[in-house]
């Protein structure tokens, strides 16, 4: 199957794996940080405007989570840069009753450099493979963090300033952005679940660190090791 077909998938889905990338040039989200309305320091989610690019793999997800009430369409689009590194882009229309998205949760970027914002265009409407990402009705995320370990990245729809709220039934979101300084990529192992605040999670394209990132965690691990053995 090619990676650049139209993929229009269940949802647990394990398809292959990626490989990594060189240095980000934007300052990165390090672990561990908040940038946006509602981080304890005072910052801006970036409006980034398309770069064009080659588009690489795209698919569109339906997406019914009866237990949490919440129902709708994820589209994703992945393009290379002209710096040659990989951009992700997520975008979700809440097509429920009743149940309101208060977050989006992007799983598996933990060891690659990223930056965040979100699109206010169709960023694949003038590209080769058109068609995967929609111009935002709505609304667009308030701010993003990231986990500790690096691995989880949320975008927030729930402020109070003034701005965005929560993506409501019958609206699209703006297009999420997620910058890497991956080279590489392919598919990982597609999950959905919901929590009960409206925070929808996804395990979707799944970035892995450079083999020279795995070296320098396996001497931190060692070196904590010995540190402890010291102590006893």
């Amino acid at each position: 199957m090619s990676l650049k077909a139209h993929l229009n998938l269940p949802s647990l889905i394990t398809i292959a794996t990626l490989t990594l990338g060189s240095p980000l040039s934007a300052s990165p989200l390090a672990p561990d940080t908040c940038v946006g309305y509602g981080c304890s320091t005072a910052g801006t989610l970036d409006n980034m405007p398309a770069i064009t690019g080659t588009f690489k793999a795209g698919y569109i997800d339906h997406v019914n989570l009866a237990d949490a009430g919440i129902a709708g369409t994820f589209r994703a689009a992945v393009y290379q840069n002209t710096a040659g590194t990989l951009d992700f882009y997520y975008q979700f229309t809440n097509t429920s009753t009743s149940a309101s998205v208060t977050a989006m949760y992007m799983q598996n970027y933990g060891g690659v450099n990223v930056d965040v914002g979100y699109s206010l265009v169709d960023v694949d409407g003038t590209q080769t493979n058109p068609g995967f990402l929609q111009n935002g009705t709505m609304q667009a995320p308030s701010y993003a963090n990231r986990g500790p370990a690096g691995q989880t990245i949320r975008f927030m729809f729930a402020g109070a300033d003034g701005l965005n709220s929560q993506l409501n039934p019958g609206e699209t979101s703006r297009i999420m952005v997620i910058r890497t300084s991956a080279t590489q990529f392919g598919f990982g192992t597609r999950t959905w679940a919901a929590n009960g605040n409206g925070e929808l999670i996804s395990n979707a394209f799944s970035p892995i660190p450079e083999p020279g990132t795995y070296a320098l965690m396996g001497a931190g691990l060692v070196a904590l090791g010995l540190a402890r053995r010291r102590r006893k």
